[in-house]
């Protein structure tokens, strides 16, 4: 039920406060969540030329965050939203695109480690290239990768669904509910 990280207690604690702050910002002003917990991390290269390396993430688990004062300060807790990890989508497409690299499927039910270890595999040809075991704790905005995943019509629902549903039926077609008539305005003076 505890993690341990690697910073000392007041380093923590300003670490946690910061990303308090941000998780109730994003929720406010932007309605989403950011927080994540990142599983694995692939650190790969631009170029086989180039020595400057990129450590992006592999698993990507949305996170809710609490918060509670006790008598030694305030306590957090990482809670699942109940959402499943999810493939870097940006990782999937740099890597398809640049080096022809298809990561695997992530399987139902199947365990962070099972997948890293099929990443390592799927890049065992790349020199350099490394899967790490790392766990972390971010924020990562990826409202533009939720309208990327809007425009996949694989996952929209079939023309019978749609026309189906009673309140699509209601806004095309009209409804007995609907009325052609207004009220009138109401004088506030």
């Amino acid at each position: 039920t505890n993690m341990q990280t690697l910073l000392f207690n007041d380093e923590l604690d300003r670490n946690l406060k910061s990303i308090w702050s941000k998780y109730k910002q994003s929720y406010e002003e932007k309605g989403i969540n950011t927080l994540h917990l990142i599983l694995g991390f692939l650190e790969w290269y631009e170029s086989d030329y180039s020595d400057k390396k990129i450590v992006s993430p592999l698993l990507i688990q949305p996170v809710d965050l609490e918060r509670e004062k006790t008598f030694k300060g305030q306590k957090y807790k990482i809670k699942s939203t109940g959402d499943q990890e999810e493939i870097n989508l940006n990782l999937i497409k740099r890597l398809s695109d640049d080096f022809g690299i298809i990561l695997p499927e992530l399987e139902e039910d199947e365990s962070p480690q099972s997948y890293l270890n099929k990443v390592q595999e799927k890049i065992s040809g790349k020199d350099n290239w490394q899967v790490k075991n790392y766990l972390t704790l971010g924020h990562l905005d990826y409202a533009n990768i939720l309208m990327y995943q809007d425009l996949d019509s694989s996952k929209w629902p079939n023309e019978e669904d749609l026309l189906g549903s009673e309140i699509i039926n209601d806004v095309l077609f009209g409804s007995e509910k609907m009325s052609d008539s207004y009220e009138e305005d109401y004088n506030i003076d």
